[in-house]
């Protein structure tokens, strides 16, 4: 039997149409076959029982996480998460967004939240059709995350990239409503103020975003997260 689209994966293809800024990526994926071994399963052993992710409050939840995904936390809170190595495509360029849906159609993938992004700052449009969710950001590349590592195999399939994304360690805030540029901007110093007070931590990466929901949410609704990747200072570091 053919697999359902959500309506999640349906509906937010308008609000991506032409918001996505052209500027090229980077490349999360690593070379096809260095993690393979990672996501073989033995034959014997027993599938471990999936719980239930406790969503934060205000949530309105259109997909399943990937598997071994964190569930968004509290709006406010800056969070440290941990992110399994998971499988991804993706694609960059304006038209990322439908590159990477129609991908999902063709082969019959569930769309899964969230979409990950990874941007550019720029200046704030003075345009009035701007779209508030991307204005003062270029989206780099665009993420779609699979459900299950094993659903997919690494590939270019024209401009989208099957690759693995390794692991990740952030620190996390998230929160509801229009992502404009003054709450993106209130996010990222959030989360350098955190990193300045925590001697022990350090940034390995730029900031990404993290998107929920699709245009069916009201706009105060749509729940969003801003992440920067973190690792430990080495000891003689901090000294």
């Amino acid at each position: 039997m053919m697999q359902k689209t959500s309506c999640l994966s349906v509906l937010v293809a308008v609000a991506f149409l032409g918001a996505v800024g052209a500027e090229n990526g980077r490349v999360y994926g690593v070379e096809p076959d260095a993690k393979a071994s990672a996501f073989q399963q033995s034959p014997n052993e027993e599938a471990k029982p999936v719980e239930k992710p406790k969503y934060p409050q205000g949530f309105i939840n259109e997909g399943p996480l990937p598997e071994g995904f964190p569930p968004p936390n509290e709006v406010g809170q800056i969070v440290e998460k941990s992110y399994p190595l998971c499988r991804t495509y993706s694609a960059e360029g304006s038209n990322a967004f439908m590159r990477c849906f129609t991908y999902l159609t063709k082969h019959k993938h569930e769309m899964t939240a969230p979409v990950i992004m990874d941007y550019n700052r720029r200046e704030p449009s003075d345009k009035p059709n701007v779209i508030a969710n991307f204005d003062a950001m270029d989206i780099k590349r665009m993420h779609f995350v699979l459900q299950r590592p094993l659903l997919d195999e690494p590939k270019n399939e024209g401009a989208v990239v099957v690759a693995d994304m390794p692991t990740l360690r952030v620190l996390s805030i998230a929160f509801q409503g229009q992502l404009s540029a003054n709450t993106r901007e209130q996010a990222e110093k959030k989360l350098a103020a955190e990193i300045e007070s925590r001697k022990d931590l350090t940034v390995v990466g730029p900031y990404r975003v993290l998107g929920y929901n699709s245009p069916f949410v009201p706009k105060d609704k749509a729940f969003w997260e801003i992440q920067v990747p973190i690792t430990d200072v080495k000891l003689d570091e901090a000294k």
